[in-house]
């Protein structure tokens, strides 16, 4: 469970959630990310200092942590082929926060903003592991969305 905690972290990285979630908002976004979480967990495997880096929110120091982080991007719909590309997440996360539309537009914004910076690190597009880095970063550089997000992942995970 500690595990599939770290991907949920991992996945939800981009939500940018300002407000305690609800209940409702809460079960949608479980009943989403679990399938995803487990497949690419499946997939990738992660070691001690991984789950580490991904719980403090940081690039995995490895390939195969990168990939599995990249695999829940992608399956989340914001990699499409060889692009950052987060426009069938961005319907996920509309259909999440249906009740806060105002948090849908900063979420929005910031996944536009990441688009464009990931394709200039990126001309020649890649891969889900190449990719991750970058998108990972430009995440970062949104810090007040991103710290606001881990009052939202404790109002999920109570922790």
């Amino acid at each position: 469970m500690k595990l599939l905690a770290v991907v949920v972290v991992v996945a939800l990285r981009l939500q940018s959630i300002v407000v305690q979630a609800d209940e409702e908002v809460k079960q949608k976004f479980q009943d989403d990310i679990m399938p995803i979480s487990k497949e690419c967990i499946a997939l990738h495997e992660l070691k001690e200092e991984d789950i580490k880096a991904l719980k403090g929110f940081e690039i995995p120091p490895n390939q195969e942590a990168k990939c599995f982080a990249g695999c829940v991007y992608a399956k989340l719909g914001m990699i499409n082929g060889n692009e950052f590309e987060p426009t069938q997440f961005k319907a996920r996360v509309r259909e999440w926060l249906q009740k806060y539309p105002e948090k849908y537009q900063k979420v929005e914004a910031m996944l536009d903003t990441c688009k464009t910076k990931v394709k200039e690190a990126n001309p020649n597009g890649g891969d889900e592991c190449h990719l991750l880095p970058s998108i990972m970063e430009c995440f970062h550089s949104h810090q007040e969305e991103t710290d606001s997000f881990r009052k939202f992942l404790a109002s999920v995970y109570g922790s």
